[in-house]
């Protein structure tokens, strides 16, 4: 049994009651009267929180809403949102705090184990914590909304300005309303970060303020900068001209609900590979995808997004997929994996394949796309998997050539899905980026290690036409000098490795 609190923010007049009514008797089965009653209290307000405990068995598909009721009784109003809020408890912890908004289905979860102490409960647990933060709602057609800082954040952003202008070098400020008074040559000097010469009729005192307002705006640039990536949807364009999942047809919504639920259960959940999906708060057929690469294989431990799209039609036609994770379309992670963003495997109907492996409107799923691309594409074979190249598997050609590709894929891989992705890691997948790797720093490292002795070795490798023309500057780089591969991936460990250290204040921080 997990043990529930609820914390909502919510606005509401005097005297109206807000409550949470859902499918469970403790949520009133859904009479709004007999929901779960919060409480606020001056000071606290607009949060309202739970008093009641609320138990309910692991597995349990949870569905419900927040409602406000008015002095007498009577429904004042429904929270605004698409479909019910859902919550699936899966080998969590005994004891979960949900946070939510009013009419954002997003919801954080946060656990009574301190975060410090999450590294030390080893790989064995890490399905346990992790299991909670499979399938999310968020905003992905307009993730800005949801980037607000932290109190303790905006303190750091103000700091950062202060700073700015205390330890600033001192600057000579030339008045020439005063230069009457003083001798040829002589200036005043004043301890101030603004390089300028006063004219007459300036106000010393303006100019001061407006370069205070520039450095505070400097900050909170950089702040957005180092703190918020949003990864702009790939098709954003064709969802804003697509209709809503509200007023689409009853076949792809059901489906699409039945789907979710199903993914909430199946998708993949260990150490050794795991795959994470958030759907839009306020659209069912906006995704995006998470997956993170199979222990064994050049794509081990890194973070890989998919952006994926339930057109009108659908379950008729496939999903549209995407890769996002290609640095600005700069790397192609595979044969089938463009750098453009294409994502190439028969179910799409993006490769001809066998009838078999087509899409089946009554049989194939989003489920089964996600498995394809992790265990089908990112694998260990990573040349072989151009299509008719299979057939050099096996010959010393085709290992070189696979070999050469692959150090490519390392070099990525731990460069921008590891390294890039726990600097600025996408807002809706932040905890899950920063709690993955945590759980598995060291085996980051004991991989990252043995792939920095096995390139010592020394294995010779066959940059050719293909992986010149996938990735072509990598691979000049690497195909020019014997030791480039080796000196650039232990320069990319050195980095990954300090920032894995800097994973529990960076925990911290997000979850305070």
């Amino acid at each position: 049994m997990i043990n529930i609190r609820f914390e909502a923010k919510v606005h509401s007049s005097f005297g109206q009651k807000v409550l949470l009514v859902g499918n469970h008797p403790q949520l009133g089965d859904w009479q709004p009267t007999k929901g779960l009653l919060l409480s606020t209290f001056e000071g606290l307000y607009p949060i309202w929180r739970s008093e009641q405990e609320f138990r309910i068995p692991e597995g349990f598909d949870l569905e419900f809403k927040i409602i406000v009721l008015n002095s007498n009784q009577q429904i004042d109003h429904w929270e605004n949102l698409p479909q019910n809020r859902t919550y699936t408890p899966s080998l969590c912890k005994d004891s979960v705090l949900l946070r939510m908004h009013e009419s954002s289905q997003w919801i954080e979860e946060f656990y009574d184990d301190p975060v410090d102490k999450i590294h030390e409960n080893s790989l064995q647990n890490y399905t346990r914590i992790m299991a909670p933060m499979k399938i999310r709602s968020s905003r992905i057609l307009n993730p800005l909304i949801n980037h607000q800082p932290t109190q303790k954040q905006e303190e750091k952003q103000v700091r950062k300005a202060e700073e700015n202008s205390l330890n600033s070098e001192s600057i000579t400020i030339e008045s020439n309303a005063n230069k009457g008074n003083e001798k040829d040559g002589e200036t005043k000097k004043i301890n101030h970060p603004l390089k300028v010469t006063i004219g007459d009729g300036l106000n010393k005192n303006e100019i001061i303020l407006n370069q205070q307002k520039e450095n505070l705006q400097q900050a909170d640039n950089q702040y957005e900068a180092e703190q918020t990536n949003t990864i702009k949807y790939f098709y954003k364009q064709i969802a804003s001209k697509s209709e809503s999942v509200l007023v689409s047809t009853h076949v792809k919504t059901q489906r699409l609900k039945n789907e979710l639920k199903q993914l909430a259960k199946s998708l993949p959940i260990q150490s050794s590979n795991s795959i994470f999906l958030v759907y839009d708060e306020q659209r069912l057929d906006v995704m995006r995808a998470l997956i993170f690469g199979s222990e064994d294989t050049p794509y081990a431990h890194g973070a890989y997004f998919f952006d994926i799209f339930i057109p009108d039609d659908y379950p008729q036609n496939p999903p549209k997929v995407s890769i996002v994770s290609t640095k600005n379309n700069s790397i192609r992670f595979n044969p089938n994996l463009y750098a453009d963003g294409l994502v190439c495997i028969s179910l799409l109907g993006t490769w001809e394949g066998e009838q078999s492996e087509n899409w089946d409107p009554t049989n194939s799923n989003i489920y089964q796309i996600l498995i394809s691309i992790q265990s089908l594409i990112m694998n260990e074979d990573v040349y072989f998997n151009e299509p008719y190249y299979q057939e050099w598997k096996g010959s010393e050609q085709g290992d070189k050539c696979n070999r050469a590709y692959s150090n490519i894929v390392k070099y990525y891989n731990i460069q921008h899905a590891i390294g890039d992705m726990i600097e600025n890691p996408p807002f809706e997948f932040q905890q899950v980026i920063y709690t993955h790797f945590l759980l598995k720093r060291e085996t980051i490292k004991a991989t990252a290690q043995a792939w920095i002795e096995q390139a010592k070795k020394g294995e010779e490798c066959l940059y050719d036409e293909l992986i010149e023309d996938h990735n072509q500057q990598i691979s000049s780089k690497f195909s020019s000098e014997k030791a480039a591969y080796l000196h650039s991936l232990q320069e990319e460990i050195e980095r990954v490795n300090k920032l894995l250290d800097s994973l529990d204040e960076r925990l911290v921080l997000i979850s305070s």
